[in-house]
């Protein structure tokens, strides 16, 4: 499992873990969106489907964008599953502040288990006023 199970209706603390001394992503942020999607399943009586899941993220997604005050992007993941259903493979998301400062945070994956979690600060360009 991956930080969360939506269908197991469980959420792997060791993961979050990795998500110390992050910007972006933390742990508060991780946890609460955790606690708040499955908060949305188990009070929400959603369906243990996609379209249950897919209600329930969007709660713990407005969750987290709230704790950190930033939006998150999702990237592609580039997630691959093995012959025992296992994920390897890592994902960027992005998180944008309304102040201009933007995070991509990197999550690497292996048998399941985030393996590291790394995040990169990036700035816009300053934005030229016209004379």
């Amino acid at each position: 499992m991956l930080v969360g199970s939506y269908g197991l209706s469980q959420i792997d603390v060791d993961d979050i873990a990795k998500f110390q001394g992050q910007e972006g992503a933390t742990v508060a942020s991780t946890l609460g969106h955790e606690l708040s999607e499955q908060q949305e399943k188990q009070l929400g009586k959603l369906g243990n489907d996609n379209a249950g899941y897919t209600k329930a993220h969007a709660v713990g997604t407005a969750t987290e964008n709230a704790i950190i005050g930033a939006t998150r992007v999702d990237g592609p993941p580039t997630f691959k599953t093995d012959f025992l259903n296992r994920v390897n493979g890592s994902q960027n998301t992005n998180y944008n502040y309304p102040n201009g400062k933007n995070v991509t945070v990197t999550v690497n994956v292996v048998k399941n288990n985030i393996t590291s979690v790394s995040s990169k600060v990036q700035n816009p360009s300053p934005v030229k006023k016209k004379p």
